[in-house]
Parts: structure tokens; sequence; C-alpha cells
């Protein structure tokens, strides 16, 4: 007879991707941030305002076959875009802080068949009076402590963020996560009025 085809699962069905993304959101709702989803694709517009260098994949996103519009026309390649985008709608509309976070897959033509390769992705944003560097990265690592990970953490991250107020947390020449200040020149292409903290 046909065997029925077992996918990895743990016990009552929930794959160990869900289970850790169950875990990772407890953390984070504990620690007051709110959870937010936005659609897999985006416009290259976007990921320009990033100022990535052009060498970087993130830049050659997958293009949709038939898109909506030129705003909505490649898979999403970085969650920062959107983060970005959703805290300044939260600053320019009057919101004092907001501690923000999205789960989801980025997408990079990396195979030789030329197919998408997934990559589940977190990334938290915050502002407010209460929020800085240290909060964020304390989050971070809360959740990196939580699976037993423990990181060094090395100055600097990626263009878009501030040079001086930013970090990397690495292990054993992996790096885990990036956390920093929104830098100021990308702040201002996003409309962001005030200072805001990333992490991915």
């Amino acid at each position: 007879g046909a065997t029925a085809l077992r996918g990895e699962t743990t016990q009552g069905g929930v794959t160990p991707m869900k289970a850790l993304k169950n875990r990772v959101a407890h953390l984070l709702t504990g620690m007051g941030y709110l959870e937010i989803m936005n659609f897999s694709f985006t416009g290259i517009k976007e990921i320009q305002k990033l100022g990535l260098p052009e060498d970087d994949l993130r830049t050659q996103p997958m293009p949709i076959r038939n898109p909506l519009g030129e705003d909505a026309a490649v898979m999403r390649s970085t969650l920062a875009c959107d983060m970005l985008r959703t805290l300044a709608f939260n600053m320019n509309h009057s919101t004092e802080a907001a501690s923000l976070y999205e789960m989801a897959a980025v997408f990079d033509i990396t195979t030789a068949e030329g197919l998408p390769t997934e990559t589940q992705t977190l990334c938290l944003g915050a502002y407010g009076a209460d929020v800085d560097f240290f909060t964020v990265r304390g989050a971070v690592e809360a959740i990196l402590h939580a699976s037993g990970i423990t990181c060094t953490v090395e100055p600097g991250a990626d263009v878009y963020y501030h040079p001086g107020r930013s970090a990397r947390l690495t292990r054993g020449g992996v790096v885990f996560a990036q956390i920093g200040e929104v830098h100021p020149a990308v702040r201002e292409r996003f409309d962001m009025p005030k200072r805001a903290v990333i992490a991915e």
C-alpha cells in the first residue's frame, strides 16, 4: 500500500522550526514586543534605501513573474526595509514608543538552478524613551541564551546601521545577529523623525 510521506515533526505535529518560532515569540512577547507581518514581496527602491554596496546579494533580489506593481516586484531579501517602514509609520502617527518584531523568510538566488534559497530570519525594531542599543541587545541575547548560545560582541554592522552604535554577535566565526541604531542617512530616506534601534 501507499505510505504517507513523513515530514520532520515533533510531538503534536509541530515542526522544529515552528517550535523554535513559538519559543522566540513567547520570549519577545514577555519582553513587550508586538509581532508585525508584512508581504513576502517588496520593491527594489525600498531595498536601495538601505545603501548596500552593489556586490551585496540583497541588492539583486528574486524578481516576481507577474508583479502587481514595481513596489511589489521582487521577493524580500531582507526584513529591515519593512521594519524601518513600520517604525516610521508609528513615529509619524504620534506613537511615543514601539517595540516590534517580524519572523519570516527572506529569499536570495543562490542555487545553480536559479531557484531561491529561503532563510528564516528575525528582525526587531524599537524606539522610545526607554529604548537604546543595550535594551535591544538584551532582547537578542535573551533569545540566544534560551537556545544555549553565547556570543562575542564585535563592533560594527551593515552599512545601514550607525557605525559607532552597532555590533555583531558572533561565535566561531558565524554571525548570529547584528544590532544597532539606524544610520542617520537611512533614517532620512525612510522618513523616520526619531532614532531607532534594530536587530536582525
